[in-house]
């Protein structure tokens, strides 16, 4: 009986061996697992760091196009802008000229609002 509980300690034991990949000791078994940790931690660490910086070049571009069309929106108020006071100052003409011919518009508003008051 003590022989079979030998004989799977050693069969144990050379299991831990192969897996680990190291040879001998049940202490190479361990740092061949701790490294084996650590490289999996390494590689999801840069998974990580990977995600990060496609997010931050994400961001980056997504302020860029705001910033575009931010421009765009700035530049079509501009426009109407523009236009209403085209249209603005058409519609001023339009009044001076009436006024003009009915003979009410003074050449000099002081002079005028003066001899009114």
């Amino acid at each position: 009986m003590m022989e079979s509980v030998d004989a799977n300690e050693d069969a144990a034991v050379a299991d831990l061996h192969q897996s680990s990949g190291a040879a001998g000791t049940l202490e190479d078994a361990i740092w061949g697992t701790s490294d084996t940790y650590q490289h999996e931690q390494a590689e999801q660490m840069g998974e990580v760091m990977s995600n990060l910086k496609q997010l931050h070049g994400e961001r980056i571009a997504a302020k860029r196009k705001a910033s575009v069309l931010e421009g765009r929106a700035m530049e079509h108020m501009k426009n109407h802008s523009d236009e209403a006071n085209k249209e603005d100052m058409e519609l001023l003409a339009a009044h001076m000229e009436m006024e003009l011919e009915m003979g009410i518009l003074h050449s000099n508003n002081k002079v005028s609002h003066a001899y009114l008051s």
